[in-house]
């Protein structure tokens, strides 16, 4: 593959000017080479339908420098004259100089290794065929590339034989070590891949081998033809294969990653299925939590023969090591083509320990702010309402201050349960659920509970049916108005609700002539995350807010201000 042009041995001499008449004539020589660099080309534009992928710019860059270094010499072997072969020789050394790095640059981005890629390194290797490429095409000047040129005759015409120079072995050395490394980092890492992508990497080395092979030989001036560089001409194998990669076997759409970075990118284990329904890989931890331990190559359903793959998704497996006590969770993904076709499934394994032992310390939490909170705060609240009643005027206003902070705190301990409630039970009951009764219930209670808030029901609005779990709708608009009421200071306050259609959903919007709703607390709700600095004093809108995103709609809170504008608003889905 890889640079052009070294020394030839037993060739008869021919005299030339180095000036002369162009006079270009096309052979069979001439025509293989335009062929490879039309195989390569063709290539190289299908590539580029999929140039964001993993590795594709360098992939690209190589496929369109091999077409012009095959097209160039091709172009020069159809002159007959030293002087105009001399003067395509420096453009195609200039030219093809660069395929080294941009072989490296591939296989380094292709093997998950381009994290070592920091932008110094990389303009460090481009710096090579940058400057080998300007001492190719200067080299009348300085003679560090070749320093002697006579025209040759073969038996396929005349070729130049170079007296190669100093710069020439110093590039020759650099581009020779740089593909056997490119194909050294694809040999290794084709043996912890699983097999499906072995295929790629097989032919990634084939493509490469013969062009490097060829050119070994050209420099070591024992090729066929003494002084013709045969590496172009065998590109047309190269770009065949590459082809095969790209088309078969899906090369730059279906890449693989090294073993640590798909590990770190989905969970601590993973088994991958291929299309026949075959274990293609095992990584991790999947080998030894999944019992019967599974083998690379048999059937997945030997694993599993009780459930069909797509019903291991949710299950749960104990690590076998008691010592350990890891548990991971079962998830199940299918794999398609850029067409949509399936080739193939992973099983991924995720450590879900600590949220196992956080599920437990909510849990905990929860019986705590259920029994003890709550009826330690009933003692107090019935103490400070018996002290209320028995104390003179000074002691009873102590005791309903009591009081007061008592109910207070019990309406908080109440609703932070309802939190960790949400936490733990992810999975709602929804049914279709008339809405308009539903908000004229939650307006019945807080009427009787809130007498001096006007609270109105917006007269415009239709009949509507939700798909939501009713309690948690309730309670959902329950905290929605508590909040807005809490924080509207208006002489004469009113409350309005309503509602209207929105595509697949019914936004609730309500209605205030206060202030709104604080900046602080607005900040928190629209950040997701209480801060030191911006917290909300009160839970009744956090806890509105998780009830409507545990249904998977939105809240939105509006911006303080004047006048009756809509304050909170949340999303319910259609039925």
């Amino acid at each position: 593959m890889w640079c052009h042009n070294g020394p030839s041995k037993g060739f008869i001499i021919v005299k030339s000017d180095l000036l002369s008449d162009m006079s270009w004539s096309m052979g069979v020589v001439t025509a293989t080479g335009l062929v490879a660099a039309l195989i390569s080309g063709a290539v190289a534009v299908f590539a580029w339908q999929h140039r964001d992928r993993r590795g594709a710019l360098p992939f690209l860059g190589l496929l369109l420098t091999l077409s012009c270094w095959s097209l160039l010499y091709s172009i020069q072997l159809g002159f007959d004259t030293l002087g105009d072969q001399l003067l395509f020789q420096r453009v195609t050394l200039g030219l093809a100089g660069a395929v080294p790095t941009l072989w490296l640059l591939f296989a380094l981005a292709y093997t998950g290794q381009d994290t070592w890629l920091t932008r110094t390194r990389v303009f460090g290797l481009l710096l090579e065929p940058l400057a080998f490429g300007a001492l190719a095409l200067t080299n009348p000047f300085h003679g560090l590339v070749w320093t002697d040129a006579v025209m040759a005759s073969t038996a396929i015409g005349p070729v130049p034989s170079l007296t190669l120079g100093l710069g020439y072995w110093a590039h020759i050395f650099y581009a020779y070590a740089a593909v056997a490394l490119g194909i050294g980092l694809l040999v290794y890492f084709g043996g912890t891949v699983a097999p499906v992508y072995r295929k790629q990497v097989s032919l990634l080395v084939l493509a490469a081998v013969p062009p490097f092979l060829a050119h070994i030989a050209f420099t070591m001036g024992v090729g066929p033809i003494p002084s013709l560089d045969l590496t172009p001409f065998v590109f047309a194998f190269t770009g065949l294969v590459f082809g095969l990669a790209l088309f078969e076997f899906e090369l730059l759409k279906l890449a693989p990653m090294a073993r640590s970075e798909s590990l770190r990118q989905v969970g601590d284990g993973l088994l991958v299925v291929d299309r026949d329904g075959r274990i293609a890989d095992i990584v991790g931890v999947a080998s030894e939590v999944i019992e019967p331990a599974p083998a690379i190559g048999e059937p997945v359903m030997s694993v599993f023969p009780d459930e069909r793959l797509d019903e291991l998704d949710g299950n749960e497996f104990s690590h076998p090591d008691e010592t350990r006590n890891n548990i991971y969770q079962c998830q199940v993904s299918t794999l398609t083509d850029h067409h949509g076709v399936h080739i193939g499934a992973i099983v991924i394994l995720r450590d879900i320990t600590e949220f196992r032992h956080s599920e437990t310390r909510l849990s905990v939490s929860n019986r705590v702010l259920r029994h003890n909170l709550r009826n330690d705060l009933l003692v107090i609240l019935g103490t400070a309402r018996q002290l209320e009643s028995e104390l003179d005027h000074d002691g009873a206003e102590h005791a309903r201050k009591i009081h007061e902070k008592g109910e207070h705190l019990l309406d908080i301990a109440e609703k932070t349960r309802q939190l960790t409630e949400l936490s733990a039970d992810r999975e709602q009951d929804s049914h279709r659920v008339d809405i308009v009764e539903e908000i004229r219930a939650v307006l019945a209670e807080l009427r009787t509970e809130r007498p001096a808030i006007d609270l109105q029901l917006d007269p415009s609005m239709e009949p509507a049916v939700a798909s939501v779990d009713p309690t948690l709708f309730r309670r959902a608009l329950r905290n929605a108005l508590e909040s807005v009421i809490e924080h509207n200071d208006a002489r004469e306050p009113w409350v309005e609700i309503g509602f209207k259609h929105v595509e697949t959903v019914i936004r609730v919007v309500i209605t205030d002539n206060g202030t709104g709703i604080p900046e602080s607390d607005r900040k928190a709700i629209e950040s997701g995350i209480e801060t030191p600095l911006e917290h909300s004093r009160g839970v009744a809108l956090w806890l509105s807010y998780w009830c409507v995103r545990t249904w998977g709609g939105e809240f939105c809170v509006a911006p303080a201000r004047n006048g009756s504008n809509p304050t909170v608003a949340f999303t319910i889905p259609r039925d």
